[in-house]
């Protein structure tokens, strides 16, 4: 807690370092500079860092905020730029690299996304519950400007916090209940006082300590300036850990006289003032934070200056110049008396002045167009050779090459493609990225992850501080703190990449574990945004093991008897599952979810029950084939399989082993080899193929002979 004493002088030298800001400071909106270095030296020095921190921020606005025209850097006429072209540059000026840090925001809010964290409050005290007054009722429908504390800190803070590090939150009350007691307001001890956050640009941040800050406010008080009341006081918030005082300006505004008032004791214990925070730097003694979109900015300076050119050079692209042949001007004016006709351009006086003609505004000719816009050739009549110039010739229209607006066209989308490069953004129609190579994708991807995740934890950390100081402030020893999970999460790659994963994976002929991560994380993606769709997800793939295997992965191992008939129901069904239990309970996705799992897989079984009880034939196994002819024979026999299948005909091993037709005439032996085995026959030949447990000889025999292939036919699949 700091004393009144300090806070005095802590007033005096902030106002003596007002008093020295030059008078000719440039006003740009309402309180903030121009974007130039030049400019900052009329800030005043409040702390180290100050102007600095001023300066970053200005150079952000300009590609953040709507509206904030960069004066610095149109402040001079480009090389060979007419005044006419500046003041028109500046007059049709727009924020064209603005989007950049749209995506930026946009980009680092998916990780704190409402699916990818959760707070649990605590139950409060019995008084607060009974006068329905709880702090998660406050917090989330009762919090003062926002709606709700999380609409602050997610919505409202994060293009805030991107634009200004160095900006702070501070916690105040938004109204302080009063009542009046012999004759004096006081605070209002059966009335919870109702703390809000309010954010202030590193403008307003006069003076910040680990013990105390001083913000200085909107509010303004009444001063008397040349005899008059006037609401133009200045007024400062102190905040220390106990106590929010009030500086107000009284008097005459240029002695710059205050009073110190406490306004309210908050008694948190903690300095209800904190930095947003961003990428921490040191500049010799002084810590500072930077926005991490502030590495961009020069290249996006540079597609602004370069748009504004663009701008510039269109119209005279779109209405060039007309040059064509003209007469004489020989229009004539009376002066005083005197006759004057045009002359070059000027009409002479007698006594050696001129004016300027107003038909020809000083070019000395005059067009020769006609009313109907037709430019009139003078024949040879006579003597006179009339006009020498072919009508073809006699006008044209000069305007720039298309070669100066396609090359800045392309210096703006290399600018663009490069701040989005140093930023570590994707964009859908960034060609530029299309040529990345996988791991220079994959490095920056994990750079992006790294951003996100480092402005994730600061996040975070504003979220937890601000719920614990407004709890104490409005609970005091009552408040209990709700238990947050954080995200854990960061790795959000658009649905298209990992989509081009997947392909490069199995192109790669990487192990199916690598393969089927991936395709969890791209399903994971697509129901990202809904919350309800989350659940569904959550439970589908703790019930379904075969979410990411291919239909043919699935016959296979279906085949070999390796998945059960209930979990091919499943995978093919389980929305339709899902669906029809929650129309049988509303309340379905409220049980635990052991008791969702349970009931998601028994209404598998039981559909695969079902179906089974249909007469349904079990996959085709070749080793169960084997198996059935060794459990049916002696000993001897099973030694003797070989031979005993030597011994039955071609047609006798399909029609008894596989089921099959007998084999057909030859004038029908050109029918594709799958039509002939059929479904069943098909599966049984792609089982031995691929069946990893058979050497190739062992593959070789049984095509030969159960499917009575030739030895040369049975090398050529197998090898």
């Amino acid at each position: 807690m700091i004393s009144p004493e300090y806070i005095y002088n802590l007033i005096a030298n902030i106002v003596d370092r007002k008093r020295q800001q030059k008078k000719d400071k440039p006003r740009i909106g309402s309180q903030f500079i121009s974007n130039s270095g030049d400019d900052v030296h009329h800030l005043p020095d409040y702390y180290d860092g100050y102007t600095l921190s001023v300066k970053w921020l200005e150079q952000i606005r300009i590609h953040a905020q709507k509206g904030v025209y960069p004066f610095a850097l149109f402040s001079k006429q480009a090389p060979n730029q007419t005044p006419a072209e500046a003041e028109y540059v500046r007059a049709n000026y727009k924020q064209t690299t603005i989007q950049v840090f749209k995506d930026m925001v946009d980009t680092y809010g998916r990780a704190y996304h409402e699916n990818n964290w959760s707070i649990q409050f605590t139950p409060d005290a019995d008084q607060y519950v009974n006068a329905n007054q709880t702090f998660q009722q406050y917090l989330d429908s009762e919090f003062p400007e926002y709606g709700s504390l999380d609409n602050f800190v997610f919505t409202f803070l994060p293009p805030l916090k991107m634009m200004d590090a160095m900006g702070v939150v501070a916690i105040m009350p938004h109204e302080i209940p009063v009542i009046e007691k012999d004759g004096e307001q006081i605070i209002d001890p059966d009335e919870l006082v109702e703390p809000f956050t309010k954010f202030y640009h590193t403008t307003r941040v006069v003076a910040y300590d680990e013990e105390f800050a001083v913000i200085e406010s909107e509010e303004r008080s009444i001063v008397d300036y040349n005899g008059k009341e006037m609401q133009d006081g200045l007024v400062y918030l102190i905040f220390d850990d106990q106590w929010i005082y009030k500086a107000i300006q009284v008097g005459k505004k240029v002695d710059y006289q205050f009073e110190v008032m406490e306004w309210f004791n908050h008694a948190t214990g903690i300095v209800p003032v904190k930095r947003v925070e961003g990428i921490a730097i040191q500049i010799d003694e002084t810590m500072m934070q930077q926005s991490p979109f502030l590495y961009a900015t020069d290249i996006l300076d540079e597609v602004l200056l370069d748009s504004a050119l663009l701008r510039g050079i269109k119209p005279t692209c779109t209405y060039p110049f007309r040059v064509m042949v003209g007469e004489y001007c020989e229009f004539s004016i009376r002066d005083n008396g005197e006759q004057l006709v045009c002359d070059n351009g000027y009409h002479y006086r007698a006594d050696g002045s001129k004016s300027i003609c107003p038909e020809c505004n000083g070019t000395g000719a005059k067009d020769r167009i006609s009313p109907y816009g037709t430019l009139l050739i003078k024949p040879q009549k006579g003597a006179n050779n009339g006009d020498t110039i072919s009508p073809d010739r006699a006008i044209y229209y000069a305007s720039p090459s298309v070669e100066t607006p396609n090359f800045l066209r392309q210096e703006i989308a290399s600018g663009m493609s490069t701040a989005y490069d140093i930023l570590h953004l994707k964009k859908t129609d960034n060609k530029v990225q299309g040529s990345l190579t996988a791991t220079e994708v994959a490095s920056d991807q994990k750079s992006l992850i790294a951003g996100i995740k480092q402005n994730c934890i600061q996040l975070f950390d504003m979220y937890e501080w601000c719920i614990d100081v407004i709890g104490l402030m409005r609970y005091g020893v009552n408040y209990r703190k709700p238990i947050i999970k954080r995200p854990v999460n960061y790795d959000f790659y658009l649905e298209a990449d990992y989509m081009a994963q997947i392909n490069e994976a199995i192109t790669s002929k990487q192990p199916p574990f690598v393969i089927q991560s991936i395709i969890y994380k791209y399903l994971q993606t697509l129901y990202y945004p809904d919350v309800q769709g989350q659940k569904v997800f959550n439970l589908i793939s703790q019930a379904d093991r075969l979410l990411t295997m291919t239909s043919e992965e699935i016959n296979l191992k279906q085949a070999k008897g390796l998945v059960n008939n209930w979990e091919v129901v499943l995978h093919d069904s389980a929305i339709n599952f899902v669906n029809s239990l929650m129309m049988d309970n509303p309340d379905f996705f409220e049980q635990d979810f052991a008791i969702q799992l349970e009931q998601l897989i028994n209404k598998a079984k039981e559909v695969a029950g079902g179906i089974g009880s249909m007469g349904v034939v079990a996959p085709f196994s070749s080793q169960a084939i084997i198996d059935d002819i060794v459990s049916n024979t002696t000993i001897d026999a099973v030694e003797k399989t070989p031979e005993l299948l030597k011994d039955m005909t071609a047609n006798e091993r399909r029609e008894l082993l596989l089921d099959l037709p007998a084999q057909l005439d030859k004038a029908s032996e050109e029918r594709l080899l799958v039509e002939v085995l059929g479904v069943g026959g098909t599966q049984a030949l792609q089982s031995i193929v691929t069946d990893v447990n058979l050497s190739d000889s062992q593959k070789i025999n049984l095509l030969v002979e159960v499917f009575g292939f030739t030895n040369e036919v049975a090398n050529r699949i197998i090898r």
